[in-house]
């Protein structure tokens, strides 16, 4: 059985299906501590649903984490997390990292960060 388990800190896309966070929440939605919204992490999207949970208890800081979980019966091919944040940041510099534990993966798997812009692709590694 294939299995891979991933505790995601901060994983930053910019646009995604959900509501904008409200900045005053911005901080505890990007580190997970808003706590789940039902087994889902509060304030991201993604998919399939099925596939992802708040974490309570393995976290490598805080008290919460995503996480992502698959095996062979999981659907699609892969799972995403998302988040829509406001860009209106002051200051040269927008920082974006996340933390990944995998547990007995067999094929692949990878941690991906994207800005989108106006519903477009955009390469963050331009972004300096």
């Amino acid at each position: 059985m294939r299995t891979a388990a991933a505790l995601l800190l901060a994983l930053f896309p910019l646009v995604a299906h959900t509501q904008p966070v409200k900045r005053s929440e911005l901080a505890s939605i990007l580190n997970f501590e808003a706590g789940p919204n039902g087994n889902q992490p509060r304030g991201w999207s993604g998919g399939p649903m099925s596939t992802i949970f708040s974490d309570d208890k393995t976290v490598r800081s805080g008290k919460w984490a995503a996480r992502l979980e698959r095996d062979g019966s999981s659907p699609n091919e892969f799972t995403t997390i998302t988040a829509r944040l406001p860009i209106d940041f002051s200051g040269p510099l927008l920082e974006l990292r996340g933390f990944l534990k995998t547990e007995d993966v067999i094929q692949f798997f990878g941690f991906w960060m994207r800005a989108t812009s106006f519903g477009l692709f955009d390469d963050v590694t331009h972004f300096q």
